[in-house]
C-alpha cells in the first residue's frame, strides 16, 4: 500500500505558513504571555522586581557615606507632604559631634530654626515625627517640629533624613556646669546607699521607680 500523507487522527496540524519550532525546543503552555519581538529577556536567576513596585528609597542607599557634614549657604528642604520647598539659610553649626544628626542652626523670613541632618546610617521614625508636627503649639511642652523628610546633598548626592525644629533660645544645656551638683540625692539613687541605710520595704522596686518617674514627668511636663 503507498504511504499516505494524511495525519493521525486527532493530532492537530497546524496552518500553512505557521513558524514551528525546531524538534527539542521548548514551547510554553497555551495561555503564556510571550513578550514581543524584540523585548531584552534578563538571564535565567536574574531578580526581577514585581510590575508597580516602589524603587527603592534614598534611606536605603549602600555604599560608602561622606566623612563630613553636608556644607551650604542656602538649603531648600521639601517636607513630607508638602509640594513646594522652603528655602533656609545658614548661620552657624551647632554640634556635629552627636551620635545621629549634624546640627545647624539656619533662618527663614528673619525666624531662627534648628536643622538635624540626621548622619549616615541612622534614620528617625518619620510616623513619629508627622505625629509631632500635627500637636504643635505655643503651649506644648514639646520641641515643636515644623517639617521632616529626605534631602540629598547636591556635592554628595547623598540622601541624609532631616528633621526642622524650634529653636530654644534658653542656650545649651553644653554651657551648664553640673560640677560638684550631680550627687545630690545619691542617697536614694545609689545601689550601695539604699542597701546600706534603707529598710527592705522602703527600697522599692523598678515598678515603683517608673511610676515615680512618670508622676515627676507629669508634674512638670517635662521629658527628655
Amino acid at each position: 500500500m503507498p504511504p499516505t500523507n494524511k495525519p493521525n487522527t486527532g493530532t492537530a496540524v497546524p496552518p500553512i505558513g505557521t513558524a514551528v519550532p525546531p524538534t527539542g525546543t521548548a514551547v510554553p503552555p497555551t495561555g503564556t504571555a510571550v513578550p514581543p519581538t524584540g523585548t531584552a529577556v534578563p538571564p535565567t536567576g536574574t531578580a526581577v522586581p514585581p510590575t508597580g513596585g516602589a524603587a527603592p528609597s534614598g534611606q536605603q542607599r549602600a555604599g560608602k557615606a561622606p566623612a563630613t557634614p553636608p556644607a551650604f549657604n542656602d538649603i531648600t528642604l521639601v517636607g513630607q507632604g508638602q509640594t513646594l520647598g522652603v528655602k533656609y539659610t545658614f548661620k552657624q553649626m551647632l554640634s556635629k559631634n552627636s551620635g545621629e544628626a549634624f546640627v545647624f542652626l539656619v533662618s527663614n523670613n528673619n525666624t531662627s530654626f534648628v536643622l538635624k541632618l540626621y548622619k549616615p546610617h541612622h534614620h528617625p521614625n518619620h510616623d513619629v515625627l508627622e505625629t509631632l508636627t500635627r500637636v504643635r503649639s505655643d503651649y506644648s511642652p514639646l520641641i515643636n517640629v515644623y517639617a521632616h523628610g529626605v534631602w540629598t546633598d547636591p556635592t554628595t548626592h547623598w540622601p541624609y533624613d532631616f528633621e526642622v525644629m524650634q529653636h530654644c533660645t534658653g542656650g545649651s544645656l553644653a554651657d551648664v556646669s553640673f560640677k560638684g551638683k550631680e550627687k545630690e540625692g545619691k542617697w536614694f539613687a545609689s545601689a550601695k546607699l539604699r542597701n546600706r541605710f534603707l529598710e527592705a520595704s522602703e527600697k522599692g522596686d523598678w515598678r515603683s521607680y517608673l511610676g515615680i518617674c512618670i508622676k515627676i514627668a507629669r508634674a512638670v511636663r517635662r521629658l527628655h
